[in-house]
């Protein structure tokens, strides 16, 4: 729910907070995100490329999405503090000291057991996956009556039956639907 994900973020440290909310904001898969490099993000056009490499065929494929304000602002960071100026990708995080980057075990593990302690501490008990941010951006585009294949593009499917699961009609939006045609 919106409350939990609040309620979330908060218990979250401010980087793997910054990186959560890349996800939530753009439908990145979590690694996409992590492996965002800084010449795949375009602050004048509040743009990124992000790059999967999904299917059978295990090519990669890329989108470009548009970045909102709050995923502006998770990519942008404080670009004027030294840790953020150094290194090429976009999301890293301190720890013990050192300068560290999310696209290793380690450091996808140290967002994770965050994502997973903040979901104990405000009472998510179950599917406490931080891969359900992803989710949540494409059931929101679905809620606001996205078009179907805009979902689609942004998501990065290939598949239609993929994109179908984040597409929740009501018995209201059937009503909305025939009564437009009148």
């Amino acid at each position: 729910t919106p409350d939990q994900i609040v309620d979330l973020f908060a218990q979250l440290k401010p980087p793997n907070r910054r990186f959560a909310s890349f996800i939530l904001n753009t439908g990145a898969r979590p690694i996409e995100a992590a492996n965002l490099s800084k010449r795949k993000v375009d602050f004048k056009k509040k743009t990124c490329i992000l790059t999967s490499i999904k299917g059978r065929d295990r090519v990669a494929r890329t989108r470009t999405v548009p970045l909102n304000s709050k995923a502006y602002a998770a990519a942008h960071g404080n670009m004027s503090a030294p840790l953020d100026q150094v290194g090429e990708l976009i999301f890293t995080y301190v720890f013990e000291g050192e300068h560290r980057v999310y696209n290793t075990r380690g450091g996808y593990n140290y967002f994770l057991r965050d994502w997973s302690n903040a979901a104990i501490k405000v009472g998510i008990q179950t599917d406490r996956r931080a891969y359900n941010l992803r989710h949540t951006f494409g059931t929101r585009l679905g809620a606001n009556n996205t078009p179907f294949a805009v979902i689609s593009k942004l998501m990065g499917h290939t598949n239609p039956q993929t994109t179908m699961r984040y597409l929740h009609p009501t018995f209201e939006d059937d009503i909305n639907a025939v009564t437009s045609i009148m």
